[in-house]
């Protein structure tokens, strides 16, 4: 039985390293994390009786596991030890860690092995989709404050280099989860996130869109009270961001300049509903407007235009996309890059029939990208950006000779639908629970559904990301919330 341990991680690591990098250099990088003063970085002797188990962390550095910040710990192996590993055998060391941890039976199945996350053993190796740093410094955590390597050392000989070379064929199993870039100081979010968990609630479930590129695909839902979903609390939200969603960061910094915040809210309305016309605002603005805060709030993808400015500052390009976010992503082995996330939003009465209606939003953009960057080539510097953020975007989006890399383009999709569930019977504890179980049988139908759609329309190489939310009668509740917040019933 192969025992979790710092030895048997170290092992692993060893295996898959360069020539070029030394055991001493690795273990080293990866003790520091702990204590920047215990420093083995040129102790040969450590790096060999460590892996061995003949030698342990030293006990008060392995006593600072289980306070340190699990983040800051995370970032660190990105920048340090990732870097020192063998590119293309990171999956590998990724595979036999998972394979070890699996076969760890003194580890039962409901232990948390992540201390932050409290991510469970069974959730982890039952994942395709790791983040390669987050993964590594979470079990190289949990191995050090739990487990003296000195105690397995029978163990620890069965970590090999053939026991390695069996995950090479398996490396196709897995992916890379692209995590988004924490700080992107040029361009910030504009969503005032105030109270979001407490209005959305996400519903765990096990489903994959198993892209090999990063995706998402998470359900929410609305607080409920007495065998319903309240919109109460959402229409409160939007209203409080209306303006953020309507209005360019230029327009906003104009309403500071001109002293004239408190209107913000009062002339958004009123602009949506001139420019929105009657049609589209009953059947769109609502998505729309949800789509804008889930991918700022949720995928941490700043807005370059939502769809009322792509209807107004630039609706003479004839963009078809339901707002224009761009995304800063890490490949998981240090190589920051962005997306151009194309938003597609569709609220209806049948799950099947909004991801019908969503992918064919999809499907034309997809089919004349042109547009889609004519527009952000033609507006962002100088109409919806300040002048500093807007030099920031033509360098991103429009590099020169020795300028940035090129941007992928994603697509983020909002589906609202109504949750068929018979509550006529139910007490109020018994919907809540009945609830989660039914929006959970729909994405488990739906997902295969989306997934032969992404295929047969040839785009899985693209990055996808879907935001899922029922409602108690997803046609009248999308023409009253909106209806309600133009007059005042919100």
């Amino acid at each position: 039985m192969k025992r979790l341990c710092y030895a048997s991680l170290l092992k692993i690591m060893y295996y898959c390293k360069p020539h070029n990098v030394s055991q001493k250099l690795l273990n080293g990088t990866i003790l520091l994390s702990l204590d920047s003063n215990y420093d083995l970085t040129d102790d040969d002797n450590a790096s060999t009786m460590m892996s061995t188990g003949g030698r342990n962390i030293s006990p008060d550095v392995a006593a600072n596991a289980r306070n340190v910040s699990v983040s800051g710990v995370i970032e660190y192996f990105r920048n340090n030890v990732i870097p020192k590993l063998d590119g293309s055998k990171i999956k590998i060391a990724v595979l036999a860690l998972i394979d070890v941890l699996a076969e760890d039976k003194l580890i039962p199945n409901d232990t948390e092995v992540y201390l932050a996350s409290h991510k469970t053993k069974e959730e982890i190796i039952t994942e395709t989709e790791f983040d390669p740093a987050e993964l590594i410094a979470n079990l190289f955590l949990y191995a050090v404050a739990n487990v003296k390597s000195s105690d397995f050392k029978s163990e620890i000989k069965e970590i090999t280099n053939g026991y390695i070379y069996l995950f090479e064929s398996k490396k196709d199993t897995i992916s890379f989860r692209k995590t988004a870039v924490a700080a992107l100081p040029s361009i910030n979010k504009t969503i005032k996130e105030k109270n979001f968990a407490g209005i959305f609630t996400e519903v765990k479930h096990p489903e994959s869109l198993g892209l090999r590129n990063k995706n998402e695909l998470r359900v929410f839902h609305l607080n409920m009270n007495n065998c319903q979903f309240s919109d109460r609390e959402l229409k409160k939200f939007l209203l409080c961001n209306i303006g953020r969603y309507v209005y360019s960061r230029a327009e906003l910094e104009q309403f500071v300049l001109d002293d004239d915040v408190e209107s913000i809210g009062m002339t958004a309305l009123a602009k949506l509903q001139k420019y929105g016309g009657t049609k589209q605002l009953t059947e769109d603005a609502l998505g729309d407007m949800i789509l804008y805060a889930f991918l700022e709030q949720v995928l941490n993808a700043p807005k370059i235009m939502s769809k009322i400015e792509l209807t107004t500052v630039a609706s003479h390009y004839g963009s078809k996309s339901d707002g224009i976010h761009l995304l800063a992503l890490d490949d998981g082995l240090g190589q920051p890059f962005h997306q151009l996330v194309f938003g597609a939003s569709h609220i209806i009465g049948d799950l099947s029939e909004a991801i019908n209606e969503a992918m064919d939003a999809v499907q034309k953009i997809k089919n004349d990208p042109s547009t889609e960057l004519n527009v952000v080539d033609s507006t962002i510097f100088g109409r919806v950006f300040d002048n500093s953020t807007a030099e920031y975007m033509k360098r991103l989006i429009l590099p020169s000779k020795g300028g940035a890399s090129v941007i992928d383009h994603a697509y983020g999709v909002f589906l609202g639908y109504t949750l068929r569930l018979d509550a006529s019977t139910l007490s109020n504890p018994q919907f809540r629970v009945e609830a989660i179980k039914k929006m959970q049988e729909d994405i488990k139908a739906a997902t295969p559904y989306i997934i032969d759609k992404i295929n047969k329309m040839g785009m899985s190489g693209y990055s996808f990301y879907f935001y899922i939310l029922p409602f108690n009668d997803a046609l009248e509740e999308k023409k009253k919330i909106v209806s309600d917040m133009l007059t005042g019933g919100a």
